[in-house]
């Protein structure tokens, strides 16, 4: 008699645990080995239970895997539901209905069900294909990420060269005690006043006017130059656009996964041109702690990051991803959102903006010079600002992953947000200029505009306002106004024009350009979106 192995169980939990780590491998890597084992033996005491309660393997099998079907997609129906819904009661609806599917698979399996080693082999291969699919993206991104650091230095000088950023020389050098600090706050998100009318009904002109009456140039027609925060940080900070990168990876190892593309970036952001120029110029460099490891640089002669926050655990965090994909959901919906699985870390992402914001000043009154950079993930969400600072949980889903959904599109949620930053924000430029001896140079500025929207394929017009628009604000001591600070301006151009004001450097301006990665017939690719989307226009 031929033996029929029961492997399906198995096979769908570990594809279960198999499918966020691949989305999420770069941050995770092999602390998911932690969970894989905790849940393969789970699913193993569980299977000895069935097998000695029913007596049969198969139907053990059978009834268990369905069982751990319904367990791991639970959560990911419910996220799907309130991506379109926000009736609450439907999550109660949903646990009836898993319940009535659970006992009729059961029924099937127990009285009906004929043929069963035809079945059990089925559901293996079925496991079997499952599996392969993340584990393709695991090995693929695991054999690529050792020719990581030589690539990206490779990438890199390309970038510097053909940027004419390589060699820079300042022939103003001045003694560094009268050389002014230089701050860059970027604040994620946050679309241009226009924008903020349009689609927030939110008139920010009283935050305008009070940079404007503090000295501040506001930039009002300014966007972009990418769409995701990594991206655009890595172009900002090297003075360069970096729209060549896929044609780079398909050149050097015929791929151009968006991770690889994310990491050579972040290699960008973290040994960037900005920072070594001005180190040679005398400049400490002091970075904020962000939480997003990608544009954190560590390696600051300063890094700032508030006692009260431990150090970020990744193997907690995806376990908390993995439970919140589950059945487990309903425990934690019942429980409320103050009892969550991820309140701590709404608490610690608070922390986080508020410590940056109340300790930038720090270094105002301190010898230096510094080069101070901070990015700060506020006005985007998650959103745990009421406008006047009131604690918010819970309000839109706390993920690794940057997915865009419903709850994301709340404009009182956002413009709450927005409220609060401009206050704080207004408060922590007056303590630097007030402590400062020599007026130093801020730049105030988001990464991207806001993505959100709550029509699943809205317009290319509309799409282009959510992405590209944001705020962009100056404040240059002695600037002269004939320099050629324009209201366009982008963020690529922005330390090109503070070099050649302030230092004396010869930069030529690039083309104020922005670009979307989409997917293309040759793989991933940046297109230019202002000739092919007319994103550039006012």
């Amino acid at each position: 008699m031929k033996r029929t192995y029961i492997l399906h169980p198995f096979l769908f939990t570990i594809y279960a645990i198999l499918a966020p780590l691949a989305a999420n491998i770069d941050v995770v890597g092999l602390l998911a080995i932690k969970t894989m084992v905790i849940s393969i033996f789970w699913v193993l005491a569980l299977s000895i239970l069935f097998r000695l309660v029913l007596k049969k393997q198969e139907k053990a099998g059978l009834l268990l895997s369905g069982l751990i079907v319904l367990f791991f997609s639970y959560g990911h129906v419910d996220s799907l539901i309130d991506k379109y819904t926000s009736w609450s009661s439907l999550s109660l609806v949903l646990f009836g209905v898993y319940v009535l599917i659970f006992t009729l698979w059961a029924y099937w399996v127990l009285v009906k069900a004929t043929s069963l080693g035809t079945v059990t082999n089925f559901l293996n291969v079925v496991g079997l294909i499952l599996i392969a699919f993340p584990l393709v993206n695991i090995m693929t991104y695991s054999r690529h990420v050792t020719r990581f650091e030589p690539l990206s230095t490779e990438f890199q000088r390309q970038v510097w060269q053909q940027s004419g950023v390589t060699e820079l020389q300042a022939s103003k050098p001045a003694d560094t005690k009268s050389q002014p600090d230089i701050y860059y706050i970027i604040l994620d998100s946050y679309t241009r006043a226009d924008v903020l009318e349009e689609l927030f009904d939110y008139d920010n002109s009283d935050f305008i006017h009070a940079l404007e009456a503090r000295g501040f140039h506001v930039a009002r027609e300014s966007r972009s130059n990418y769409t995701d925060t990594v991206i655009s940080i890595s172009s900002s900070l090297n003075m360069s656009h970096v729209n060549t990168l896929p044609d780079y990876l398909r050149s050097s190892m015929e791929v151009n996964d968006i991770k690889m593309i994310q990491d050579i970036l972040s290699f960008l952001v973290k040994q960037n041109r900005v920072r070594a120029f001005l180190a040679e110029q005398g400049y400490s460099f002091v970075n904020f702690d962000s939480s997003y490891d990608r544009i954190n640089i560590k390696s600051a002669d300063y890094f700032e990051k508030s006692p009260v926050i431990g150090v970020f655990n990744p193997q907690a965090a995806f376990d908390l991803i993995v439970l919140n994909s589950t059945l487990g959901k309903v425990y934690f919906k019942f429980r409320g959102e103050d009892n969550g699985p991820l309140q701590s870390i709404y608490d610690e992402h608070r922390e986080r903006i508020l410590f940056t914001l109340e300790h930038l000043d720090k270094y105002a009154d301190q010898e230096g010079p510094f080069f101070i950079y901070a990015h700060i993930i506020s006005p985007h969400s998650p959103y745990v600002f009421g406008p006047n600072g009131e604690e918010r949980s819970g309000a839109d889903p706390f993920t690794l992953l940057d997915d865009i959904n419903r709850d994301e599109w709340s404009p009182d949620l956002y413009r709450d947000q927005v409220i609060f930053i401009n206050k704080k924000i207004l408060a922590t430029i007056d303590q630097i200029l007030a402590k400062s001896d020599t007026p130093p140079i801020i730049i105030l500025q988001a990464d991207h505009g806001n993505r959100a929207y709550d029509i699943v394929n809205p317009s290319t017009d509309m799409t282009m306002k959510l992405m590209f628009p944001i705020l962009n604000a100056y404040y240059l001591p002695g600037y002269e106004k004939n320099n050629p600070l324009y209201p366009s301006i982008t963020p690529v151009n922005s330390f090109r024009l503070i070099f050649n004001t302030y230092f004396g450097t010869h930069l030529s301006l690039l083309d104020d350009t922005s670009y979307v990665l989409e997917n293309t017939q040759g793989g991933l690719d940046f297109i230019d979106a202002c000739a092919a989307y007319q994103a550039c226009l006012p």
